[in-house]
């Protein structure tokens, strides 16, 4: 009960934090379910396929036999087989595997994938789909091997101290797939993407490697940490400063995009300027739903939805002029806006 509580609860404390983040232009829940989905179910179980597939050629030509760290004894090196399957093997299999549903939405789902914002998005829902699934089965070990006191520490240290750490690393995937999305360069599209999945990698390796290398403790344990808190610190650090920097460059993007809409009449300037604010969305909408209810709230939150749409279409279209479903979009979107505004009281 404990570990499942453990790694279900925080997880969805995440998720939810993460929808809130996506202010503007909701992703649609049934993709955003899925990819979570992929990373809590799919993507262990082929972990778990491929790392064996890899492991058992190690063992063959005599490299080892892997062993679980809990079975080192103080001050014991740890294998080398050990080493190389928890910083070089997992991350290879980990972030590859979380990076599918990823470049499925890219590609597939063209357009539902706006930029920044929704490649940090997605990245970190997969992520924390692994991590839940992963954290359920550390916790459960550990508690069953250990006792209660020891599946705590788990529990504090997988959800809480470390509770970014999947969605942080597959978030550099989507990161390079944002950068893709816009770029007029070729060269750009296939470099982003890789080294972003590369940067996951490599955040990843350093993390397991710096674990490994302090389990068994000594003196060199603390120097260890001190690697593995820091670039994981580092790695979040700069995951929300990414999510700010998207998050203010999308409310700026709205509110010049719908400029035209205002000047033709379908939006007035104040619905416009709450489009891409926040705040004045919620200030907004309270004022409705005491005075009108909950019906004329509602209308008001589907307005906004629409006019953020629409802002993002106007803005792919111009950058990405090719995809000419978005004209068909725009149109649809207008004609929504003007009808729904014209049900407000």
């Amino acid at each position: 009960m404990v570990a499942l509580l453990g790694s279900a609860i925080p997880a969805a404390i995440y998720v939810s934090i993460l929808w809130w983040l996506d202010r503007y232009e909701k992703e649609p829940w049934w993709l955003m379910a899925s990819t979570f989905l992929w990373g809590a179910i799919p993507a262990i179980v082929l972990a778990c396929v491929s790392q064996l597939v890899m492991i058992v050629p190690m063992v063959m030509i005599g490299l080892g036999e892997p062993s679980s760290l809990m079975d080192l004894k103080p001050g014991e090196p740890v294998p080398a087989i050990m080493a190389w399957i928890v910083a070089v093997v997992a991350p290879l299999t980990e972030e590859t595997l979380k990076a599918f549903p990823l470049f499925f939405i890219f590609f597939v789902f063209r357009r539902e994938f706006d930029g920044l914002m929704d490649g940090l998005l997605y990245g970190a829902l997969v992520g924390f789909g692994f991590a839940m699934t992963e954290n359920f089965f550390y916790i459960f070990g550990t508690g069953t091997a250990k006792g209660l006191e020891a599946e705590l520490g788990v529990f504090f240290a997988r959800t809480i101290l470390f509770g970014m750490m999947h969605a942080l690393w597959s978030s550099m995937f989507g990161v390079g797939l944002a950068i893709a999305r816009y770029s007029r360069s070729r060269l750009w599209t296939f470099l982003a993407p890789c080294g972003g999945l590369a940067l996951g990698m490599l955040m990843h390796g350093t993390h397991n490697f710096s674990a490994i290398m302090a389990s068994p403790g000594g003196e060199a344990a603390a120097v260890w940490i001190i690697i593995m808190i820091t670039s994981y610190g580092v790695g979040c650090l700069t995951w929300i400063v990414l999510v700010v920097v998207a998050g203010r460059h999308e409310a700026k993007m709205i509110r010049k995009e719908l400029e035209e809409e205002v000047a033709t009449g379908i939006l007035t300037d104040e619905q416009a300027i709450a489009c891409g604010r926040y705040r004045s969305r919620v200030v907004i909408r309270w004022r409705a739903f005491r005075e009108k209810g909950v019906g004329e709230c509602r209308k008001l939150g589907r307005l906004y939805c629409l006019a953020a749409d629409l802002a993002f279409k106007k803005h792919q279209h111009q950058l990405q002029p090719t995809e000419k479903r978005n004209v068909e979009e725009i149109s649809r979107l207008r004609s929504e806006i003007q009808s729904l505004n014209g049900s407000l009281e």
